[in-house]
Parts: C-alpha cells; sequence; structure tokens
C-alpha cells in the first residue's frame, strides 16, 4: 500500500509532517534481514516512536481519543519486523487517514498553529541524515534551492559543493547521501560510478521546466541511469516525492544488498 503514498487521495488529509516518518518504517519493513546497521535501526526507531508522538499530539490538541488510541497502536511499531511490520504500519496508517478526513477542517486549523511543534519534534525525536548536493553543471542557483527544500521541509542536514571542489572527495566520504542536481552533462555517469567507490547511495535530478524547452541531453542521460539501476527523480520536485524517494534509495542500500 505505502507504494501509493504519492496517491493525494491516499493520505491527502493527512499532515505533510505526519506523512515525513512513513518512508523509512516502510521501507525497513520491507527490506530488512537479519543484519543491519545501527545507524539505519536508529532511524527506524526514531521515525516509529515520532509517528506515535505526532499522532499523539494531534488528538491532544483536537481532544479527540481516537487519534489517542491509534498513538498507543503506532507505539508498537518497534515490536514487529517485516512482513508483520509492514501490515501493521498499513493498518494504522488507513485509519490515521480516515480521521484526518473526517476531522479535516479541526486538523487544519490545528496543524498550523502547532506546526512548529511538530516540526521540532521530529527534528528531536530523528536522527538527520546528511547529504551532499553536488552543483555538477555550473547551477548553483538550482543547488542551493534544492538543498533548502530537502533542509527545510525535509529536515535533511545538507551541505552542497560542485564536482570542482578541492574536498570534493572528503565530502563524499564524510556524507550519508549524494545527490546529483543536474544530469546533463555527460560526466555524470563517471560520477554515479564512483559512488561505488565511496560505497553511497545517490539520487540524479533531472530539471524540467515548465515553460523551457526540454533538455534532452538531460532526459536521455537519466534515461539511461534508469536503466543501470541508478535512482533519478525527474519534477515534479516537491518535499514529499524528495523524501520518500531518498529515504527508500538509503533504506534499500543499506539492508537490500
Amino acid at each position: 500500500m505505502y507504494e501509493e503514498i504519492r496517491k493525494p487521495k491516499l493520505l491527502k488529509d493527512i499532515p505533510s509532517i505526519i506523512i515525513r516518518c512513513l518512508p523509512v518504517i516502510y521501507y525497513y519493513g520491507k527490506f530488512a534481514r537479519a543484519s543491519v546497521p545501527q545507524k539505519v535501526h536508529d532511524l527506524f526507531i526514531g521515525n516509529a516512536q515520532y509517528l506515535a508522538k505526532g499522532i499523539s499530539q494531534l488528538g491532544n490538541t483536537i481532544n479527540h481519543g481516537a487519534f489517542l488510541s491509534l498513538s498507543s497502536s503506532a507505539e508498537k511499531l518497534v515490536e514487529f519486523k517485516g512482513d508483520n511490520l509492514i501490515e501493521h504500519l498499513e493498518k494504522i496508517t488507513t485509519e490515521l487517514a480516515q480521521l484526518a478526513t473526517e476531522h479535516r477542517d479541526e486538523i487544519r486549523k490545528t496543524v498550523q498553529k502547532i506546526r512548529p511543534v511538530l516540526n521540532n519534534l521530529y527534528q528531536t525525536s530523528v536522527i538527520k541524515l546528511h547529504t551532499l548536493v553536488v552543483d555538477n553543471n555550473n547551477e548553483p542557483e538550482i543547488a542551493s534551492k534544492l538543498g533548502k527544500t530537502l533542509m527545510n521541509f525535509c529536515f535533511y542536514e545538507v551541505e552542497n559543493t560542485s564536482s570542482s571542489a578541492r574536498d570534493y572527495s572528503s565530502k563524499h566520504i564524510n556524507t550519508d547521501f549524494v545527490i546529483f542536481a543536474s544530469t546533463k552533462p555527460a560526466q555524470i555517469h563517471e560520477d554515479v560510478i564512483s559512488l561505488q567507490t565511496y560505497h553511497k547511495p545517490g539520487l540524479a535530478i533531472v530539471h524540467i521546466e515548465k515553460d523551457a524547452p526540454l533538455d534532452k541531453q538531460a532526459v536521455r542521460h537519466g534515461s539511461q541511469l534508469l536503466k543501470i539501476g541508478f535512482p533519478v527523480l525527474f519534477k515534479v520536485f516537491t518535499p514529499i516525492r524528495l523524501f520518500t524517494t531518498i529515504d527508500k534509495t538509503y533504506m534499500r542500500f543499506h539492508l537490500a544488498n
């Protein structure tokens, strides 16, 4: 079910800051095996705990017991693994979606007031992945805008760099996830191969401007990367698409390989 997260009818009334924690939980259940890196496990625990806290915060604010009951159910997510975890998460998500729709107007008013509280709760509950945004096509404004979205709306720790930076290699070593801000340069293929040396997961971005001519070279390179199994995201780069794609890629890289 969670593969349908981007379908607006399913989660449209759930506050986006609550949706923020769902990808890690789902993909932990889908990919985790016997051996799990400590940081990945901690990331799962933090997101699961935040889901329970976030639902509880909503319930306390609008004074509705059903949210508090669902929060108690979410607290038990950390006790499940594999398919059982996914099944439990899907049940919670479905019930939360139904409650959010039933109390749509009240929740929207409430979230406007408590959004800073929910944002802070997420950032204090969940460890931050360090993402490295690489301006590999001399487009600093595009890379900077992407970095701000990742930091302010996806709550990653973000560092911007360029492929010509003197400390380019060391930045790769010290990051959790690499994002190439363009697929236009032919060099992108070598950049992607180099990630295997650093043993880092990554993502490439294809910018498609609404009122601009289609950049056929960028699209072609993006399609070629997809064929070899490297994640590529074509516009629109909404926060939910970004964090869903990044979290899925990160969890699969460390758990399914």
